[in-house]
């Protein structure tokens, strides 16, 4: 949870090339790659350099080898089976919870003390601080980093990596907020540590609906945890 694609791989060693060592394989190409994390312990399969073979199978690219060495010549990959398509799953809240944090970052980068503080539960807690504080208590928190900080031109792209933004349901801190609660995690660009205690390169915000009403901008989602 958090790493990016480029923080697992080195992208720029990246490299595919053809190969024809058997005709069974069909079009078939060698993706080797390097890694940049140990993700040893976690997946057997885990080395330095990687290696992965592809082979078009019925108008679909298709990862039949991982590692190093090649398949013996007289191994044949089973064709994949047919999948009846499903119905779509909902959505959820996702893209809403990355929106409202985003708008939360814009007015708090503007110094607008009262929008940043709509995007807040109730009460917040502050994980890493071991501390709670009631929404009242958040905007004098902002209004304190504004009066020794300036943030003018900076926006959103330049403090976080954007594409790094991850929502997904979660069981924690939910003896804290009615469920279900979302993390929304995100990395950082700016070290901002020095203006903002609870600040950190990779940050977990947990939000929430603070009403049953939902269709209420009070029903809407909200943080009310950070770590």
């Amino acid at each position: 949870s958090g790493l990016s694609p480029s923080e697992v791989y080195d992208l720029n060693s990246l490299n595919i090339d053809a190969i024809t060592l058997h005709d069974a394989w069909g079009e078939t190409y060698a993706l080797n790659i390097n890694a940049r994390q140990d993700l040893s312990e976690h997946v057997a399969f885990w080395e330095d350099q990687q290696q992965f073979l592809i082979h078009r199978a019925r108008n679909r690219w298709l990862l039949f080898s991982v590692g190093r060495q090649f398949p013996p010549s007289y191994w044949v990959p089973e064709e994949a089976p047919t999948i009846s398509p499903r119905t779509a799953a909902p959505a959820g809240p996702g893209q809403d919870i990355k929106k409202r944090f985003l708008a939360c970052l814009d007015a708090f980068l503007v110094k607008d003390v009262d929008q940043a503080a709509r995007y807040f539960a109730e009460e917040i807690h502050l994980v890493r601080l071991n501390t709670t504080l009631s929404r009242e208590e958040m905007a004098s928190t902002f209004q304190g980093y504004f009066e020794n900080s300036d943030f003018t031109g900076i926006t959103p792209a330049d403090v976080l990596e954007t594409n790094s933004i991850f929502v997904e349901e979660t069981d924690k801190y939910t003896d804290l907020a009615a469920k279900p609660v979302y993390l929304l995690t995100v990395k950082t660009s700016l070290d901002l540590s020095d203006r903002i205690p609870f600040w950190t390169r990779f940050q977990d915000y947990y939000f929430v609906r603070e009403t049953e009403d939902t269709a209420s901008e009070d029903g809407a989602w909200k943080i009310f945890a950070i770590f």
